[in-house]
């Protein structure tokens, strides 16, 4: 692992620390994951290392194996946008069923929460942003109440979260995806269930379409490095 990788210090939690060297690309896919080596830069015990890999392997950022320990989770680009794909029939279902479900407690926190997505994006913080963004698809979910595609998006979402963060660095995508939201939410506070799978879909399928144009850049990028 790169020294520089991670951010050192005595008072950053190890999780958050390797989250957002992986997420932030400070880290690569399928880059090996070594307990003692993290322990010293961050200035804490393997042991905390060691919780730190489970939770993230539970988070779909890592993945442990027998007698070759840990090591950041890769999925190739074909697989990332078909899951992506799949993810948006799934949560346009989702999305449909929260429309017809939720509480008029449920539509106060989805406003809220888009309030506080919002602020993240304002702040310029991408990776909170991030993290909330994956709590705020969590909770349509959870009000549709729908089990099985509950489950079939978790398993989805699992496999390419690292994907999920690259194309918020995107010109204007914040601000997108705010407004995006913001329909979104109205859409389900109208109990209409055809209006909230369209806003669900059109969401993310434009979602789909800035992952292409981030895979799109960095395969030109890495095309001009090696030709330089």
């Amino acid at each position: 692992m790169p020294t520089k990788a991670v951010d050192k210090g005595q008072t950053v939690d190890p999780l958050i620390s390797i989250r957002n060297a992986i997420l932030e690309g400070r880290i690569f896919p399928n880059e090996r994951l070594v307990e003692e080596n993290l322990a010293q830069q961050l200035s804490t015990s393997r042991t905390a290392i060691r919780l730190a890999l489970a939770v993230l392997e539970q988070q779909g950022l890592v993945v442990r194996e027998r007698n070759h320990g840990a090591r950041v989770r890769q999925v190739s680009n074909n697989d990332a946008i078909e899951i992506m794909e799949l993810r948006s029939v799934l949560e346009s279902l989702a999305a449909r069923h929260a429309a017809l479900r939720a509480t008029s407690t449920d539509i106060t926190k989805l406003r809220s929460m888009v309030k506080t997505l919002e602020s993240a994006g304002k702040d310029g913080d991408l990776t909170r942003f991030s993290t909330l963004n994956l709590e705020f698809h969590a909770e349509i979910i959870r009000i549709a109440r729908h089990e099985h595609a509950a489950k079939l998006i978790k398993g989805l979402r699992a496999q390419i979260i690292v994907f999920q963060y690259r194309p918020i660095h995107a010109p204007g995508r914040i601000q997108q995806l705010n407004k995006e939201h913001r329909k979104l939410v109205a859409a389900i506070a109208s109990r209409n269930g055809d209006a909230a799978e369209v806003a669900m879909r059109d969401h993310l399928d434009n979602a789909v379409d800035a992952l292409r144009a981030v895979i799109k850049d960095d395969l030109q990028a890495r095309r001009v490095h090696v030709d330089a």
